[in-house]
């Protein structure tokens, strides 16, 4: 009787098995490093890229807070003629300065704003967390949230502005001032005397002209002593954290 042999292969030690394993393991692992290694790197770059941003949104802050407190310190000099003018002011005096004052005061100061859209869209976004310099994640927020009461004051600003302008109607002849403003708001010859010398309308003006400046003046101040240094000592200090020129 013929008989058949079966051919039997060889059983694999165990530590065939541990190898196999091993390198299959390492491979995972190290795809494993490699990724995480590729998203700290895209995330490190998105980091700096929004550093970056912050700081050109802050040095547009700096230019437009200085160009405004210009701007307003020249409108405190104006009011206080225009008010020492008025004081002084009778039936058939000249209204050339008067109307003139009167007229920029209204239009060439400039309200204060501030540009927090990359905060804003962080924020919303969620995108904060990418700066993870704690120190430096403080700080911004710190001067975006300061900035609610520069918001307030300038609310405040705007109201009184706004009491001024129903003065303004009161004692000033509109044809006038809106010759003035087609002028590129320059003195006019020839401008009619006010509306009336009634010290009661007068005084309403003068009143609301005196408000506003005041108001007017803490936002200057608040800008020349707290927000203006704020956005300059936080470009100083991302531009150091960051190596950026």
């Amino acid at each position: 009787m013929e008989v058949h042999h079966h051919s039997h292969t060889p059983r694999k030690k165990w530590t065939h098995y541990f190898w196999e394993f091993l390198m299959l393991f390492l491979a995972v692992f190290c795809g494993f490093l490699a990724e995480n290694q590729r998203e700290h790197y895209i995330e490190h770059k998105r980091e700096i890229d929004y550093v970056k941003l912050f700081v050109q949104d802050l040095k547009a802050d700096t230019f437009f807070f200085n160009l405004a407190n210009r701007a307003n310190l020249e409108n405190q000099l104006r009011m206080d003629s225009l008010m020492q003018q008025l004081k002084l002011y009778k039936v058939g005096d000249p209204s050339e300065e008067l109307y003139y004052y009167a007229r920029n005061i209204t239009s060439r100061g400039i309200s204060i704003q501030y540009n927090n859209r990359t905060f804003e869209q962080l924020k919303g976004s969620g995108g904060l967390r990418l700066i993870r310099k704690s120190h430096v994640l403080d700080s911004i927020t710190l001067y975006y949230e300061s900035l609610k009461d520069l918001d307030v004051r300038v609310s405040h600003r705007f109201e009184r502005l706004s009491d001024l302008f129903r003065g303004t109607e009161e004692l000033f002849d509109g044809w006038t001032m809106n010759a003035i403003a087609e002028a590129g708001l320059a003195r006019i010859k020839n401008t009619p005397s006010l509306l009336t010398t009634d010290r009661v309308i007068m005084n309403k003006y003068v009143t609301r002209l005196g408000y506003f400046k005041a108001t007017d003046l803490r936002v200057i101040e608040r800008v020349e002593e707290i927000f203006f240094p704020n956005a300059v000592n936080l470009i100083a200090l991302i531009r150091k954290e960051y190596h950026l020129e």
